[in-house]
């Protein structure tokens, strides 16, 4: 998270705070001591932050436009809150705190990238979509203005730490981003393949298409299908995330074959050790 009060599940990590960012410079440090990188991903959750999660803190959007269905709050179910339209006096505060939040990352933190989180339904895809964008100004309409929040954020971001430092992870959103990021010479481009319920879609297919960079994909693949994908040049690389939760040795697995643990999703989001540090690691 770039700020306090922003979260959208439980116990998120920031890169906010001095005792965050100290915690993550020990993480940071045993990483690149076993020779790899590291890349913080930072986001807001706008309307996706519950106000039972955050310290009965309001939530924001660039409307005011309600999630359907309940978020899994501490203590029960309850539907998704109103959030508060933003006002565009407002806006130039939270570009400024994903610029802290990279520096804080980068500079303190240790890490050697950032990645912006762009999708998933968090603040700067809500400002994308038009079911979810109804504004009348200068941030909402047309494809453009409903972008201008993104591309201000992105430019933020490289003013910080440079472009060659930076991704934006960007959802569905036509040709006109794609080509837009190929004059922010970026250090990649990452896209999820489809949506949560694993229904591709061509949106892959449009970034190879119009944006000139590195392209790393993600969402459900197979160690065998991501091969494939690279060799056949649909992509560059492909990101693993849920298993990695199931197997910390995946890239261990991976090179021998080896069996992937079973993720157990019940504890996704929960703390604590059970499902987290107590998988089983291939001796």
């Amino acid at each position: 998270m770039i700020a306090p009060e922003t979260s959208a599940f439980y116990s998120e990590p920031g890169v906010y705070s001095p005792a965050q960012l100290v915690e993550w410079k020990k993480i940071t440090d045993a990483e690149h001591a076993k020779g790899g990188k590291i890349f913080a991903q930072i986001w807001h959750a706008g309307r996706v932050a519950h106000p039972a999660m955050n310290g009965g803190a309001e939530s924001v959007a660039p409307s005011a436009i309600s999630i359907d269905g309940v978020v899994h709050t501490p203590n029960v179910k309850a539907p998704h809150a109103t959030p508060r339209a933003l006002r565009m006096d407002e806006l130039p505060g939270i570009v400024a705190q994903f610029a802290t939040a990279t520096r804080n990352a980068v500079d303190i933190a240790g890490f050697d990238r950032v990645e912006i989180h762009a999708l998933n339904g968090y603040l700067i895809d809500q400002f994308l979509r038009d079911c979810d964008n109804t504004r009348m100004d200068a941030y909402g309409g047309s494809v453009e203005n409903r972008a201008r929040f993104l591309l201000e954020v992105v430019d933020a971001v490289v003013s910080t730490i440079g472009a060659d430092r930076v991704d934006s992870d960007v959802p569905a959103l036509t040709m006109y981003i794609a080509t837009r990021m190929n004059d922010l010479a970026l250090a990649y481009e990452h896209v999820v393949r489809g949506d949560f319920q694993v229904q591709k879609d061509d949106q892959l297919g449009l970034f190879r298409r119009h944006y000139k960079g590195t392209l790393v994909a993600n969402l459900a693949y197979t160690q065998g299908e991501a091969g494939a994908a690279i060799t056949a040049g649909d992509v560059d690389a492909v990101a693993f995330g849920s298993p990695f939760i199931a197997n910390p040795d995946l890239v261990a697995r991976f090179r021998t074959g080896g069996v992937l643990n079973t993720l157990a999703s019940a504890t996704f989001y929960t703390g604590g050790a059970s499902g987290y540090t107590d998988y089983a690691v291939v001796p």
